[in-house]
């Protein structure tokens, strides 16, 4: 999990950025090619107010910020993070 220098760009709340999914490079490095992004202030996705905040933060209407912000963390993962993975000796 990464932390995030920038605030929300919602809510301000703070950010936190987790990759699910990695592409391996031509020098046997491994570089994200998808991330997560979560905010500090969503709620429990059982509670009455989750939708409303998904909505608001991009999650389901794709808003601008938000796939703006997905997009710049994406390319600032795969510029300064890379993982070498050795097989078990």
């Amino acid at each position: 999990m990464f932390r995030g220098v920038k605030p929300c760009p919602y809510c301000g709340g703070k950010l936190s950025f987790s990759t699910s999914e990695w592409q391996q490079e031509d020098d046997g490095s491994w570089v994200a090619t998808e991330v997560q992004i979560e905010c500090s202030n969503e709620p429990d996705i059982d509670s009455d107010e989750w939708w409303e905040w998904s909505h608001n933060h991009g999650d389901q209407d794709y808003n601008d910020a938000w796939y703006s912000l997905t997009g710049r963390v994406l390319r600032e993962l795969r510029t300064r993070v890379r993982f070498i993975c050795r097989a078990n000796d």
